[in-house]
């Protein structure tokens, strides 16, 4: 496959795949936990894959291992966005984020890359393959939901297009960047991207607006487990695609993420009392639109009839 194909493909791609990721973050609820999807997976499983099996899977691991410095740079960048999204907004506060985890994810890349000299390897140790090891799924993400979040199958109908399809711009066009730098630098350069917070700004601008100030913080609060937890998504797949088929790989990084960033949010729910109560008034909010929807849809059935 060509160059230019081959990145149009991780474009296509990546943008379905963050789109995807953002619908379910959509349906959940608080929106500290919906936040944990700002720093989904979503990017980096689209290029992972298209680069395995477009090229070869050693080229998908070194990716994978530069993508641990930008996730250790984002996990700092989303922390340090909290009080700044606070203090000014969506915007700025988006530009603060960018500039820490260039710091941050930069410097942490330097030793990475560095190790790219000394092999093509991952640095992590490679074995013989085994398809008889398959990862162990996750399934403690729907446990204690009711007290800590809550799912909304019906917001999937307020979501709009025009939110989606900015989505999809923004993930096609990060993988873009991260196909030219990846070829033009080299997998482990282009991997670094795969963790870069442009889904998370563009989350954040699209909230504020629509909702305003107070859930852009709290959705940045929430991606600060997820952006934990992507740095054990990229350990798991680097050393995963060393030693298992490439599907098992992606799946185990993936349940790594997920067990990772729920145990984060718990964590942070368990120093944080107060979001007990929010799951609550949201339950209720909830019920109470609900109804309210229901009694609109029958009242316009009966004026329709009548």
């Amino acid at each position: 496959m060509s160059t230019p194909l081959l990145i149009c493909v991780k474009a296509l791609v990546g943008g379905l795949f963050v789109t995807g990721f953002a619908v379910l973050g959509e349906m959940l609820q608080p929106k500290r936990f919906a936040g944990i999807f700002g720093a989904s997976p979503a990017v980096a499983l689209a290029n992972l894959l298209v680069i395995a099996l477009a090229k070869s899977e050693g080229m998908a691991r070194d990716a994978a291992t530069g993508m641990i410095a930008g996730a250790v740079g984002l996990a700092v960048a989303c922390a340090a966005g909290v009080p700044a999204v606070r203090r000014w907004g969506a915007v700025r506060g988006s530009g603060a984020l960018w500039g820490v985890w260039i710091l941050v994810g930069g410097g942490t890349a330097v030793p990475i890359a560095a190790g790219a000299a000394a092999g093509s390897g991952t640095g992590l140790p490679a074995g013989r393959r085994t398809r008889r090891r398959r990862p162990k799924t996750d399934k403690s993400s729907g446990e204690g939901g009711d007290r800590l979040f809550a799912i909304d199958l019906g917001a999937v109908r307020e979501i709009r297009p025009g939110a989606l399809a900015l989505r999809f711009v923004f993930g096609a066009a990060i993988s873009v960047v991260a196909g030219l730098i990846g070829t033009l630098a080299g997998q482990r350069a282009g991997g670094v991207m795969l963790a870069a917070p442009v889904v998370l700004s563009a989350t954040l601008t699209i909230i504020e607006r629509e909702e305003g100030r107070r859930p852009a913080v709290a959705e940045v609060q929430g991606a600060v487990p997820g952006a934990v937890a992507l740095i054990g998504f990229a350990l798991a797949a680097a050393g995963g695609m060393a030693t298992l088929p490439l599907a098992a790989a992606l799946i185990a990084a993936l349940a790594t993420w997920v067990a990772v960033a729920i145990a984060g949010y718990l964590a942070q729910s368990a120093l944080l009392p107060v979001w007990h109560q929010e799951v609550r008034d949201l339950a209720l909010q909830r019920r109470a639109a609900e109804l309210a929807r229901r009694a609109l849809t029958a009242a316009g059935a009966q004026q329709a009839s009548g």
